[in-house]
């Protein structure tokens, strides 16, 4: 079956657009959202998918490196014997419109819990080498739906077919070993995107990591321990490194005045100086006449606070070679804590337990959180798989309706 009597089968009606959360950008994901669901209306066509249906072969990991060229689709065999790959294509709809597919027919045959890396011709010597196959377009950087298909079912999707939404953009995007079958809908939560520095994962059946290690977020990484709080002859600009500190007094969920260390102190930021978590922005509590409360304010205030109170240490990180204040002249850091009175590995991310409970969602530019890593993850992707999870089980802002406010 041919590209163009593919695409009367391969059209969507009805699709509710998810927040398919991987950008990197300074919009919110609410004007991203607004913004593709007006422009994108009518690219919805008048027909259907064909069934999904469960099968052997689904998508298990997409590349983009950090040239745009160097681009890959992994496919993996999740069953029990060779798959023979002739009668597969992966449709790609290009500018997420469903009039617009592009065919790539697989090839060769799959042996069980195996990969077959698809990778773009014009891609750099390394990647070539991961492929078993090279296609002469692949044109995919991360934006536009895809479906594993033979024609007569669906087996896989990733993004949304009818839409052009951002789901895999600049990064490595691998399934997640729990969540390796095919589905008709595409869930964000199935999937971690890991750092694109390198194309060493392609081809590997498995993710590196497990849920239970991605729910817990990201821990302190041992290139930071020793790195300097403020840029080497700099006050206002981060090093990346640690303050120890203490509570002075408490705030809302996204905000706390801390004490802080003499050398800090020295720099101008006096002990109490207002400390904003770095991409977190929870709902308002009342403040005077000027801010009115919002659901869940006020439990997002008692979460972070109660994290604080029953901690037996605090640090707060700054971003290496960025502001170390924000717009309203507060401290703009990472909040770490820990409940062990001695070392490193203990600390948790307080900034990623405020939006995997569902007080928050990640805000603001991810540009410099992406550079920071802990196991090939960036802090920024640790964030965005805490809003996946949360608003998979729509917790919080992302569904529930706070007992305690008056509506």
């Amino acid at each position: 079956m041919n590209s163009k009597s593919l695409v009367k089968k391969l059209g969507l009606v009805g699709i509710t657009l998810l927040l398919a959360g991987c950008a990197i950008g300074t919009e919110s994901s609410e004007e991203k959202q607004n913004s593709v669901e007006s422009s994108l209306e009518s690219s919805v066509q008048e027909t259907t998918l064909p069934e999904f249906k469960e099968g052997n072969l689904i998508f298990s990991e997409f590349y983009v490196g950090k040239s745009s060229a160097d681009r890959a689709i992994e496919v993996s065999n999740i069953g029990d014997n060779p798959l023979d790959l002739g009668g597969y294509s992966i449709i790609i709809y290009k500018s997420g419109l469903m009039t617009d597919p592009y065919e790539m027919k697989l090839s060769g045959t799959l042996a069980p819990k195996s990969s077959h890396v698809i990778a773009y011709s014009g891609a750099g010597e390394e990647l070539k080498a991961k492929a078993n196959q090279l296609d002469e377009l692949l044109p995919n950087i991360g934006m536009y739906p895809m479906v594993v298909t033979d024609g007569k079912y669906v087996y896989d999707t990733i993004g949304v077919p009818g839409y052009k939404t951002e789901w895999g953009t600049s990064i490595d995007l691998v399934r997640k070993n729990e969540f390796m079958k095919g589905t008709g809908k595409f869930e964000p939560f199935d999937w971690i995107g890991f750092d694109n520095s390198n194309c060493d994962r392609l081809g590997q059946f498995e993710c590196p990591l497990s849920l239970e290690e991605l729910n817990e977020g990201p821990r302190i990484p041992s290139e930071y321990i020793d790195a300097p709080f403020f840029q080497e002859g700099s006050t206002t600009l981060g090093g990346g490194g640690f303050a120890d500190v203490t509570v002075s007094s408490y705030g809302d969920g996204d905000t706390t005045r801390f004490n802080y260390p003499n050398f800090v102190n020295d720099a101008g930021y006096g002990d109490g100086t207002s400390c904003r978590y770095q991409n977190i922005d929870t709902p308002e509590t009342q403040h005077g006449t000027s801010i009115n409360a919002q659901p869940w304010g006020y439990a997002a205030g008692d979460f972070t606070n109660d994290i604080l109170r029953s901690s037996k240490r605090i640090k707060v990180q700054s971003l290496p070679g960025v502001s170390i204040t924000e717009t309203f002249g507060r401290l703009l850091l990472y909040v770490w804590a820990s409940n062990e009175t001695s070392g490193y590995d203990s600390f948790f991310l307080v900034n990623h337990k405020i939006v995997q409970a569902g007080f928050s969602k990640v805000q603001f530019s991810g540009d410099t959180s992406s550079k920071m890593l802990y196991k090939g993850i960036s802090y920024y992707q640790y964030l965005i798989d805490a809003q996946h999870k949360a608003e998979k089980e729509g917790l919080k802002i992302h569904g529930e309706k706070d007992p305690n406010f008056n509506y």
